[in-house]
């Protein structure tokens, strides 16, 4: 098994996941990877890697050490220098209004008086327009997992003490422009149009699970919430991150080439940001496309949503469609190596039990992990609550600590109701570790047994000067 999939599981493994999500909604990185990709950027691609599924969730496994170091050779080449930097964010943003002149066309006329050749042309034609933008914005995404190991390889040579490091690191990567989160937050607290705002954001629910339509009531319901002050309090948080980050460089001395550095990895960062929010609006109309398909074939949603946009094309004509199907309805993975494969049944069960849960050690009542956000209280206690759905976490309680594999945008609005964020995956350019500081949140990520240890309802504390989180149970 281990020979077979090419990674040890008893050596370092980077995880993203498991996380709720469907092979239609995120497979348009899994075609661009193996294909695509290490042909317009050879050299500069992904290790080999395994995508596995298991009951509507998903995880990305691969080899740790080596996509630090693809990271960082990526993140050397296109993102450090700036002129490099800004030619890549513009070609990818030529490939974003590509995409949005193909919604246009998905929305206005209907599909159903479509010729079938015309329809499956409309199919083939935006999934190749959306893998161009997947193609350009890989770039930040690697990156992102090499660039914090350089800046801290450079901040040690000033810092030495491990918690001033581990601070340093929080300022140097925080973000100075709102998310596309808290823009649509901005927008909302200040608008007097609800209408307008939901025909702008229907998206803003989306997850690669689950795909839906904000309504009107929604962003009415959470306009009331924010504060009269929303936007005063959101540009005097982006002042301070400019202000500790001047306090931060006097106080050590750092070089212009170490700000540098943390300029460009942060300048990264809001490009994933950015990323994802037309990612999100894209699921809408792929979601539109899938609905029509299955309803021309008469093949069940739910299946089509196993197969990838060009493995649907594929399916339509293959004579063992039913068994193919059914095999996509259990647990299977994608594995890339010298010869890209599925694997199904026993073995891909192997792979799950084998590749995605890290045991605890038993009786284990205090662990640790990287502090990525101190928030406003460093050391808080709350109850656990181990979400690995957000969309199922509906009776959530204020204050609650949010535990879960890792955090992606569709948990942001459970995130601003707990007390504090622990994660088993991410680093300091994660998600979880991004948001918690926009939401002036305690966060510890990369703990890795967080949601193994912890049971629902155990009365924990998050201490953010150490990064542990212990037990309180009696």
């Amino acid at each position: 098994m281990e020979k077979e999939l090419l990674l040890n599981p008893n050596t370092e493994l980077f995880r993203w996941g498991p996380t709720p999500g469907r092979n239609f909604l995120i497979g348009d990185i899994l075609d661009i990877i193996v294909t695509r990709y290490v042909d317009l950027y050879p050299g500069y691609g992904w290790p080999d890697f395994m995508f596995l599924y298991k009951e509507g969730r998903f995880i990305y496994v691969c080899s740790f050490p080596e996509i630090r170091e693809a990271g960082k050779k990526t993140f050397l080449k296109f993102i450090i220098p700036e002129n490099t930097r800004e030619h890549e964010i513009a070609l990818w943003e030529k490939k974003i209004q590509e995409v949005l002149r193909w919604e246009e066309k998905i929305t206005h006329p209907d599909l159903k008086k479509l010729s079938e050749k015309d329809f499956l042309t409309l199919w083939k034609d935006f999934h190749h327009a959306i893998g161009d933008f997947w193609i350009h914005s890989q770039i930040p995404e690697i990156a992102n997992y090499g660039s914090s190991v350089l800046l801290e390889e450079k901040l040690r040579e000033f810092i030495k003490k491990k918690d001033e490091l581990a601070h340093a690191m929080e300022i140097l990567t925080a973000p100075e422009e709102y998310s596309f989160y808290q823009e649509e937050e901005l927008e909302l607290a200040e608008t007097s149009d609800l209408k307008a705002h939901a025909d702008k954001y229907f998206w803003i629910q989306n997850s690669y699970a689950n795909v839906e339509t904000a309504k009107v009531a929604f962003f009415q319901k959470r306009k009331k919430e924010l504060q009269s002050n929303f936007r005063e309090e959101a540009e005097k948080r982006i002042q301070k991150v400019r202000r500790e980050k001047i306090e931060l460089q006097e106080k050590y001395g750092l070089p212009k080439e170490i700000m540098d550095v943390a300029e460009a990895l942060v300048a990264s960062i809001v490009w994933q940001d950015r990323r994802k929010r037309y990612i999100w609006e894209q699921l809408h109309y792929k979601q539109i496309l899938i609905e029509e398909m299955s309803r021309r074939f008469n093949i069940l949603v739910s299946d089509l949503y196993n197969f990838t946009a060009g493995e649907i094309l594929d399916l339509l004509y293959r004579k063992s469609r039913e068994k193919d199907i059914e095999q996509r309805r259990k647990t299977f993975a994608f594995i890339s190596a010298k010869k890209d494969k599925y694997i199904y049944g026993i073995e891909a069960e192997k792979a799950w039990d084998t590749y995605v849960q890290d045991k605890a050690p038993e009786n284990t009542k205090e662990f640790g992990g990287i502090i990525a956000s101190k928030g406003k209280i460093l050391k808080i206690e709350g109850r656990a609550r181990i979400v690995l759905d957000p969309k199922n976490a509906h009776d959530f309680e204020k204050g609650e600590i949010l535990v879960a594999p890792m955090t992606s945008p569709d948990f942001v609005f459970l995130m601003k109701e707990a007390g504090a964020i622990v994660t088993d995956n991410g680093g300091l350019t994660s998600h979880a570790a991004i948001t918690s500081r926009e939401l002036h949140k305690t966060c510890i990520v990369g703990t890795r047994i967080a949601t193994k240890v912890l049971k629902d309802g155990d009365m924990i504390e998050v201490d953010a000067n150490s990064g542990t989180i212990r037990i309180l149970n009696n």
